[in-house]
């Protein structure tokens, strides 16, 4: 076989398409530089500095189409201050979802966030409570237990996560059913963190920009989850709790990953106890701080 018994690269005479979004601009461009071959796609992180919004104007100036993730307080003030043209935007959800790790969440001391180890700001709200008790990290591990996840209802989590990223994408032009249902139907983990999806969720995501933008049927069922890197997973991946996975019908896990490190139960909690012990002044947590969490929490622990 030689290279004239390959197809010929597909001509780039289309559409510049500029993808505009968070830690997941890389996924998301990389999947539609796929599916849309005659099309040039390019992409970028927003910020809210001033150098960021100027950035993100100057790159989607000459572009056909923005495809982004951008909070719409952000893409008013490039609009404003940049001349940013939202007519040409197509509004893509920042994909968040809490059904894996409802016990994840993030910690404040006054308006900085607490990172855990290395750099990264991901709590458990059950730690978060222990520590604001004044227990140990020892004591604090006898509260995750089975019990303790069926009485905080984390093993029964899913229908409100369903709930509140159908709500998010309510406000974008991409149909959550279309992207959801194929996602639900594969049984497996499609998330590492409530925020970092993996790759299959991006390219299901691609999918629906891809069809919005008039993509041939043949390339959307390219499989993508085999052939774009899973840039997210070197990041951390939170486990799915014992209680949580059987009703999801996943292997549970105690083992969290962050950095290059793998952490057990007790080597993590250690780990955030010490990150909280070392922050001058309060510490604030709105889902550890809710009464019915502490009442759930005080009657276990009692």
């Amino acid at each position: 076989m030689t290279l004239s018994d390959f197809p010929p690269s597909p001509v780039r005479d289309g559409r510049k398409i500029f993808v505009l979004a968070n830690c997941q601009t890389g996924g998301l461009t990389a999947c539609l530089d796929l599916l849309l071959p005659r099309d040039t796609v390019t992409g970028l992180h927003w910020f809210y500095s001033e150098e960021g919004k100027a950035n993100a104007a100057a790159g989607a100036a000459d572009a056909d189409v923005i495809v982004t993730s951008a909070p719409p307080d952000l893409r008013t003030q490039m609009a404003a201050e940049h001349g940013f043209d939202e007519s040409k935007c197509l509004v893509v959800p920042s994909i968040h979802f809490t059904g894996f790790h409802p016990d994840l969440t993030i910690a404040y001391a006054g308006q900085a966030l607490i990172n855990v180890l290395a750099g990264v700001p991901y709590q458990s709200a059950i730690g978060v409570w222990a520590w604001k008790r004044g227990m140990t990290a020892r004591d604090a591990r006898r509260l995750f237990t089975r019990p303790t996840i069926s009485a905080l209802g984390y093993d029964r989590y899913w229908p409100k996560a369903v709930a509140e990223a159908r709500a998010h994408f309510a406000a974008t032009d991409i149909p959550f059913a279309d992207y959801f249902l194929p996602l639900q139907a594969s049984g497996r983990l499609f998330m590492h963190t409530l925020n970092h999806p993996h790759i299959a969720v991006i390219a299901q995501l691609a999918r629906g920009v891809a069809r919005r933008l008039g993509a041939d049927e043949a390339d959307l069922r390219q499989p993508l989850e085999d052939m774009v890197p899973d840039a997210l997973s070197l990041g951390p991946i939170w486990p799915v709790y014992p209680g949580v996975a059987e009703s999801l019908g996943l292997q549970p896990s105690w083992l969290w990953k962050i950095g290059d490190g793998l952490y057990t139960l007790d080597e993590y909690l250690e780990a955030q106890f010490r990150a909280l012990d070392a922050v001058d002044g309060p510490v604030t947590c709105a889902m550890a701080d809710t009464p019915r969490f502490g009442a759930i929490l005080r009657e276990i622990a009692a």
